[in-house]
C-alpha cells in the first residue's frame, strides 16, 4: 500500500573533546524522545543522528507531526545548550513522500519498503549538508504541506540543488 510519508533526519555536530560521545549520546536521546512524543517512529540511527518516518501509522498530517518534532528537537538541544552547557549542536531535514508501506512482523506493524528508503535518504543527507546549524529545511513537497501551519523561507542554495525552504516557526 502506498502512503503519504513524512521523512525527518536529525544531524548531530558534536563538539571536540572526550566528553564528546558522552553529550552527543544525551543528545540523541532528546531527538528520539521528541520524534515519538510526536507519532514518529525511528527508522535509521546512527551515533551522530536518527532518520524517523511520520505517517506510517493512520495518525494526524504526517507533514505537520514531523514539523512540530523537528521544531521541539531544536528547542530542546538549543536549552540544552544554555542551560547544561551543552556543545552539541543539530541540522535537521524534512522531506515529504509518497512510498510503499508493507505489514511487517507483529500484529499491526507497518515497515517502509528497503527499496523505497534507500531513494529517500540521499535526499534528507542532502538537506541536512546544506542546513545551518540549528535549523531546520524543508524540500518543496514538504514545504507545500507545511506552509499551512508553519513560516518558511526561501533557503539561499546553489542552482544546481533542489529547492529548499527554512522552516522558522509556527504561521
Amino acid at each position: 500500500k502506498r502512503r503519504r510519508l513524512a521523512l525527518l533526519r536529525a544531524a548531530l555536530v558534536p563538539p571536540g573533546g572526550p566528553d564528546a560521545q558522552l553529550e552527543t549520546a544525551r543528545t540523541l536521546e532528546l531527538v528520539i524522545d521528541k520524534v515519538r512524543s510526536f507519532g514518529g517512529r525511528i527508522e535509521g540511527l546512527g551515533p551522530i543522528g536518527a532518520v524517523a518516518v511520520f505517517g506510517l501509522s493512520e495518525i494526524g498530517d504526517a507533514a505537520d507531526r514531523a514539523g512540530h518534532s523537528a521544531m521541539a528537537i531544536v528547542k530542546a538541544v538549543e536549552r540544552a545548550r544554555r542551560e547544561d552547557g551543552a556543545e552539541t549542536a543539530v541540522k535537521i531535514g524534512i522531506h515529504v513522500g509518497v512510498a510503499l508501506v508493507g505489514v511487517g512482523p507483529g500484529p499491526g506493524a507497518t515497515e517502509l519498503d528497503m527499496d523505497e528508503r534507500r531513494d529517500l535518504w540521499p535526499m534528507l543527507d542532502e538537506l541536512v549538508e546544506r542546513a545551518s546549524l540549528g535549523s531546520i529545511l524543508v524540500t518543496d513537497p514538504a514545504a507545500s504541506l507545511l506552509m499551512r501551519r508553519f513560516e518558511l523561507t526561501p533557503s539561499p542554495g546553489p542552482p544546481d540543488k533542489a529547492r529548499a525552504h527554512v522552516l522558522i516557526g509556527l504561521e
